[in-house]
């Protein structure tokens, strides 16, 4: 019996530095709804699971409100929950990424209590796989970060290129077994994927993953197929408040048909940090965007654009924003 299994980009609802006061929690307070257009809305909840990268912890919105910038950043209210409450589909989120852990193991703690508490299914806390029984089929998924980072907890489970298949000790393959991994490598802000990745994906396929879902990069990147199995090397931001360029804004949802293995793809748009709009794009036509926007210079491009955007918008800023800044340039 067939399913459809959707998968969408990186889930941020918080402030990073630049944004800090001016953000999604400031813009939209009393509001989350509307960060989400119903015609994405409804592209995202038109199938049987649904794949998010949630990549920030979460708060109360009081205690947001009283905490310093560097503990108040990437972290979104509590009450962002209910955007996610609105799509009308089990969602599954991967919590194996930096931003996630960076305010520590309370935070942490805290955070996957309530994405189980509002009934979303949490893969990336160990090297163990989540199992669901779905149209006869037995889905195993993994989650899991390759970005080396900073935080000394065990927040999330994180791996390498070369240990991650002997970390996961998988067993023989079941014959109605689906195996998926979603999984935080690349490279920021690069639209096309590294030797590793692709060396990576190759080695999953070979032991019989039938989907690769990959993100960190804040940009889309290429697909590909190999032999009947599919990589998304990165779905790009679905809702980030990375504001400072079109690419940035741009997000990737795809739909994925078992047992047939077909694919549909659509592109999202930001606009003002909500999800705007969506189109249908073709696979070919995705990979020549990919290869259109690449350049080696985009990681040092974006962060410029990054601090140009805060630059032009110093109006909206505050002292915190000014004194953080203040101190990295000092402290180098």
């Amino acid at each position: 019996m067939q399913f459809n299994i959707i998968s969408a980009g990186d889930f941020m609802a918080g402030e990073n530095a630049h944004h800090y006061r001016r953000g999604i929690p400031s813009k939209y307070r009393n509001n989350f709804r509307n960060l989400i257009s119903d015609e994405v809305r409804e592209v995202l909840s038109n199938g049987d699971l649904l794949f998010l990268n949630f990549e920030s912890s979460l708060a109360d919105e009081r205690l947001l409100r009283k905490l310093p910038i560097e503990k108040a950043v990437y972290a979104a209210p509590l009450e962002t929950l209910s955007l996610l409450q609105t799509l009308d589909i089990p969602i599954i989120a991967n919590i194996a990424n930096n931003h996630f852990a960076q305010h520590g193991q309370k935070r942490a703690n805290f955070t996957v209590e309530q994405l189980e508490k509002a009934g979303i299914i949490v893969i990336g806390k160990d090297n163990k796989p989540v199992t669901i029984a779905k149209n006869g089929s037995i889905i195993k998924i993994w989650g899991v970060s390759l970005v080396k980072d900073q935080i000394g907890s065990e927040s999330y489970y994180k791996s390498t290129y070369d240990k991650l298949l002997e970390e996961i000790r998988l067993s023989e393959k079941e014959e109605n077994e689906i195996r998926i991994i979603s999984i935080h490598w690349g490279d920021e802000y690069n639209t096309l994927p590294n030797v590793k990745q692709k060396k990576l994906a190759n080695s999953l396929i070979e032991n019989e993953f039938d989907l690769i879902l990959g993100h960190h990069p804040h940009t889309i990147q290429s697909i590909e197929k190999i032999n009947k199995s599919w990589v998304v090397y990165s779905h790009g931001n679905l809702l980030f408040d990375q504001n400072f360029s079109s690419l940035t804004q741009k997000g990737l949802i795809t739909k994925f048909s078992f047992p047939d293995n077909n694919i549909e793809l659509f592109l999202t748009q930001q606009k003002h940090f909500s999800v705007a709009s969506v189109k249908r794009i073709q696979a070919d036509e995705l990979n020549k965007l990919c290869e259109a926007y690449h350049s080696d210079y985009n990681p040092f491009k974006m962060r410029l654009r990054m601090k140009t955007e805060l630059l032009r918008h110093f109006y909206q800023s505050n002292l915190p924003t000014f004194k953080m800044f203040a101190g990295r340039l000092l402290s180098k």
